[in-house]
């Protein structure tokens, strides 16, 4: 399940893989009315035996590495090769050395971007390309041609990782910093993000997106929001934090709630200020908000003994209630997510699932033993209406995955 492209339809979720492996390698989709899944390699379609990337996705085609492409109304495979040249108008595209960047509306505005690499994007105006150290813009009407290069302090060329535009402006991530040009005033100027935000856009990878409001990074150290109408804002312990070793952060209607290696703050949203749980001043890990309560994780030693817990705070009352983990029915487990969803709460851990009945003050497991898990080493947990989705280590003994729980029929399905 090595997935390195992702691309969505109306009807479907695209997967590309990377796998040389026979059973691994290919093209995902996941049906997103039936919830069933399709593998597409040269076993069963006419495909290339190798490692597959999504590049393009719209409202007929999902177009794949090599020209080929799904056509969504006659569900079968096939391929098109558009005429040979850098940049070519054709058959209701604009294409950049054989990639499909967009649909091209005779020169109108409006061109909606269909690829899915993040090197490649549309305006309406221009089509925008990244190749290596270059960024390509083209006229869509007249398909002029200028070409833009960046450099370091040092003077070399700088690589550039993606691209994304909003109705005013164009955002390139470079291998040094985030770049803005200004549309209507023809002007680029150098994002510049706080000192203790360095560290993480350094870890970007190649995805960033933006709408009218802001702009997301996707890094390895998690996703960052920048407000484009103001500057980065960062908080200290110079402005009421207990600690600057922050740990997690939840949010309800009135406050972001702040977890750290002194206890926990929270922040008015009104106000702008910071005020401390006078009750919540030990290490805390984990948190997350649940109507009236807050829970939480934290360690508890006895000489000699260090324990897991589970805490639930009380946001009116002020009082508390611990539960340790290995009293619960999992051993002496670490906590790796906590989700509160209707009438239960679901606990992730190393060995397994706990979810707390808030109606009946009742807990249950979900292990091996009692589902088609492959391991027990739970990473994440999200649900929606119906289901709650977990997501399954595989850095852990056996094979990793996604189990989906079905709150209605009480029923597992592995993926």
């Amino acid at each position: 399940w090595d997935v390195t492209s992702i691309g969505i339809d109306e009807n479907a979720v695209w997967f590309g893989h990377s796998s040389w492996n026979q059973l691994g390698r290919g093209i995902s989709r996941y049906d997103k009315q039936t919830g069933k899944w399709q593998r597409f390699n040269d076993q069963n379609v006419p495909l290339p035996s190798t490692p597959y990337e999504i590049i393009a996705v719209d409202d007929r085609y999902v177009w794949a590495e090599e020209n080929y492409r799904y056509d969504n109304l006659n569900n079968s495979w096939g391929t098109y090769t558009p005429s040979a040249g850098e940049f070519v108008l054709e058959a209701g595209y604009a294409w950049y050395k054989g990639k499909p960047i967009c649909k091209y509306n005779n020169g109108e505005a409006g061109s909606k971007t269909i690829s899915v690499t993040g090197k490649m994007a549309a305006d309406g105006d221009y089509s925008w390309v990244i190749d290596r150290d270059k960024l390509i813009r083209y006229d869509m009407k007249t398909a002029d041609k200028q070409e833009y290069t960046f450099k370091s302090p040092y003077q070399s060329l700088l690589d550039l990782y993606s691209i994304a535009v909003d109705t005013d402006c164009l955002w390139l991530r470079t291998r040094d910093d985030i770049r803005r040009y200004d549309k209507k005033n023809d002007e680029w100027q150098i994002i510049t993000a706080p000192q203790d935000l360095e560290r993480a856009l350094n870890f970007t990878t190649s995805f960033m997106a933006t709408d009218e409001n802001y702009l997301w990074l996707v890094t390895k150290m998690g996703p960052i929001k920048y407000d484009k109408s103001a500057n980065w804002e960062t908080f200290t312990m110079e402005d009421g934090l207990l600690s600057n070793g922050i740990r997690s952060i939840a949010d309800d209607k009135e406050f972001i709630w702040i977890s750290s290696d002194k206890g926990v703050n929270k922040y008015d949203k009104r106000s702008g200020s910071f005020s401390r749980e006078e009750k919540l001043l030990d290490s805390v890990g984990k948190i997350d908000v649940d109507d009236d309560y807050i829970w939480f994780t934290k360690d508890y030693w006895i000489p000699n003994t260090h324990y897991y817990c589970l805490g639930r705070y009380n946001k009116i009352t002020g009082s508390s209630t611990t539960y340790f983990v290995k009293d619960i029915g999992l051993g002496n487990s670490q906590v790796s997510a906590i989700f509160p969803d209707d009438n239960y709460v679901w606990f992730g851990t190393e060995q397994g699932i706990l979810r707390y009945d808030k109606l009946n003050d009742l807990w249950a497991t979900f292990t091996t033993t009692n589902t088609p898990f492959p391991n027990n080493n739970i990473s994440c947990i999200a649900a929606d209406e119906r289901y709650v989705w977990v997501g399954i280590d595989s850095n852990y003994p056996g094979k990793g995955g996604l189990a989906r729980y079905d709150k209605t029929e009480g029923t597992w399905t592995i993926f």
